[in-house]
């Protein structure tokens, strides 16, 4: 790197700076594309069966799969095969470490073999989640179809006494994989034989997970019978389950809440919280579409702890509404364990003083010392 930057600087016109891959490839022609795969699968013989799988994919895609809610232009640029490459650059970091935290030339044996998901999968997530919010839900769920890819390759090349090691989070990133698949599809407007394409795509992966969570918002989607009528205020004790809800019921709410939120759909997310238990979520959302007396009521009926009660009680401020952020703050001060309600009494302490709610910030100020007896709370 130090190479590199040095002669940038004192040779600087000799450094050529290339255009992405994606602005390479677009003016070639289908024979000259073919070229280059040609040429790369000689070269590279592992990358013939990841060409005949996108191959076999797109072959089997149903017509229209590719219109979803993609905008006309690319608003951020996506590269996938980048991903790919530092993926698996990743795992081979892994794997030739074994994990843990290999410094100055001698281990920490306490976390030999461990290693987190984030530091694979963290940046293309991020990607992942911008391109939901910029409304290119199809190029999100690229990103994340080649994440699943490569996270599956990767995890099978793994030694075994480092899988042995990390089979909970290894467990749990595939259900975040799986949640954030989820939310892409649902963010699309999929037609019943596409949804049922993505299922059978979803077969293929389930050697690295079950993949429920998805699966279940393709088989359900919107017009799922339970889910429509509670998005329409219209639910009993099962919530949008017909039955009993399985036990990765929070995390498909949550998804399609996300998706609500992100698609302006205010009053459906805030029916849908409520059936599905999501009280904290439920009434930040009444706050931000001005019900602010009925949040702080049920707020100090429902809020059991100090961070819901925080939450809200900012949601309030954006809102302008301060006198109501420190109603509910002051409910909250007597909720939960005191070292949970630090935090609270800390921001509670700074915004009751700026109005001149002494008594309130010197009550605030009594909760946070008395939660962690610190210096800076006396």
């Amino acid at each position: 790197v130090v190479a590199v930057l040095l002669a940038a600087l004192h040779r600087g016109e000799t450094v050529t700076v290339k255009p992405p891959l994606e602005v390479q490839l677009a003016g070639l022609s289908e024979a000259k594309l073919r070229r280059v795969i040609l040429a790369l699968a000689a070269d590279q013989p592992g990358l013939v069966e990841v060409v005949e799988k996108e191959i076999n994919w797109l072959t089997t895609m149903p017509a229209g799969e590719t219109s979803g809610v993609a905008p006309a232009a690319p608003l951020i640029a996506v590269d996938l095969a980048a991903i790919r490459r530092e993926m698996r650059k990743d795992f081979d970091r892994i794997n030739s470490v074994g994990g843990g935290d290999y410094s100055r030339h001698y281990w920490d044996y306490d976390e030999a073999g461990q290693f987190s998901p984030d530091d694979v999968l963290e940046p293309h997530r991020t990607l992942a989640l911008r391109l939901l919010d910029a409304g290119d839900a199809v190029a999100a769920t690229d990103v994340i179809c080649a994440m699943i890819d490569e996270w599956g390759e990767g995890t099978d090349g793994l030694d075994e006494w480092i899988i042995e090691g990390n089979e909970d989070v290894l467990s749990e990133a595939a259900q975040e994989l799986d949640t954030l698949l989820a939310e892409a599809l649902l963010s699309q407007d999929l037609s019943e034989e596409q949804r049922d394409w993505w299922l059978e795509r979803i077969s293929d992966w389930e050697d690295l997970s079950q993949f429920e969570i998805a699966a279940s918002a393709l088989e359900q989607w919107w017009d799922y019978p339970p889910l429509a009528a509670a998005m329409e205020g219209n639910f009993g004790e099962r919530g949008a389950w017909e039955g009993e809800a399985p036990h990765y019921a929070d995390e498909l709410a949550l998804v399609r809440l996300h998706v609500l939120e992100r698609q302006g759909r205010r009053q459906e997310y805030i029916h849908l919280a409520e059936a599905e238990g999501q009280t904290s979520l439920y009434l930040n959302m009444l706050a931000r579409v001005g019900q602010v007396e009925r949040a702080v009521a049920e707020a100090r009926l429902y809020l059991t702890q100090p961070d819901e009660v925080l939450a809200l009680a900012r949601v309030l401020v954006e809102q302008e509404e301060v006198r109501a952020a420190l109603d509910v703050a002051d409910h909250g001060l007597g909720v939960g364990e005191p070292w949970r309600g630090r935090e609270l009494a800390r921001w509670t302490v700074q915004q009751a003083q700026k109005v001149g709610e002494n008594a309130l910030a010197l009550r605030a100020a009594q909760v946070a010392f008395l939660g962690a007896f610190a210096l800076e709370d006396y």
